[in-house]
């Protein structure tokens, strides 16, 4: 028999779903940026989505037996929340630099009829559109990761408190 959504709780190893996940959202916002931004800040970005996705899978892999592995499980998911803070200050920096500059958008369109300046404002506001939803996305996946990687910190302090040296 199958439990009902509302009264699911928490996967314990949910934070590796959600680290994996945001590596592939960044991926595709990354992709799609336009091609000078890609080597000031979307590497980086980039980078940054992999350390979250990597991190989380090396705190779930080490198996604590003494506090010293206890310590190296707690410091991965340190490293893991840094990188995910970081992500998230590219991200709000690539967003405003793409809403300053929104000309960016419509590169080689011409606006020389009335049409034409139509068809380029509506592309520079769908454009616009796109960058907010998907940095919306990849901030509330980041938000959720910061939550489960705080959830697993406590629960390692309370289960490893009375590990061996």
């Amino acid at each position: 028999m199958s439990v009902p959504v509302r009264d699911r709780s928490e996967s314990p190893v949910e934070f590796l779903a959600v680290g994996a996940q945001i590596r592939v959202e960044v991926l595709s916002y990354c992709m799609k940026l336009p091609k000078r931004l890609t080597f000031f800040i979307g590497t980086d970005t980039m980078a940054h989505a992999n350390a979250v996705a990597g991190e989380t899978r090396a705190a779930n892999s080490i198996y604590v037996t003494n506090r010293a592995e206890a310590r190296e499980r707690r410091l991965c998911l340190v490293r893991a929340n840094n990188a995910l803070q970081r992500l998230d200050g590219n991200l709000g920096t690539i967003r405003d630099y793409l809403m300053k500059n929104p000309e960016i958008f419509a590169e080689g369109m011409r606006a020389e009829t009335d049409e034409q300046k139509r068809e380029r404002e509506k592309k520079i506001q769908k454009a616009k559109k796109r960058v907010d939803n998907a940095t919306r996305k990849i901030s509330s996946l980041i938000n959720r990761e910061a939550d489960l990687i705080k959830g697993v910190k406590d629960s390692d302090h309370k289960r490893y408190k009375n590990l061996p040296e």
